[in-house]
């Protein structure tokens, strides 16, 4: 896998949290701090439940073990580019937009 595609998601998930945290602090969305924390949870959430999902069908059956084991699994590194692109992409954004470059 190319690291492309890691960097590109990161740098989207980095845009729609600037734009959730912005609009919440100045005050320009109708979205409630109760948003901007479900967001955050669901994805810590879904994240858990395909962690666990994963385990406990790898212990029941082989096939799945098998079919699992080919899937696509995201190691370290591909998590730190996206990871990278995130904070990236929001700063420089932000920077922008504020007309500061």
């Amino acid at each position: 896998m190319t690291t492309t595609k890691p960097l590109v998601m990161g740098v989207l998930m980095g845009l729609m949290m600037l734009w959730m945290v912005h609009g919440q602090i100045n005050g320009e969305t109708s979205l409630s701090g109760i948003a901007v924390i479900t967001f955050v949870g669901v994805h810590i959430l879904f994240a858990a439940a395909i962690i666990g999902a994963g385990l406990f069908v790898t212990r029941l059956s082989p096939a799945a073990r098998q079919w699992l084991h080919n899937l696509h699994r995201p190691s370290l590194r591909h998590l730190g580019i996206m990871l990278l692109g995130a904070p990236l992409s929001a700063c420089s954004v932000h920077i922008w937009i504020h007309g500061l470059i």
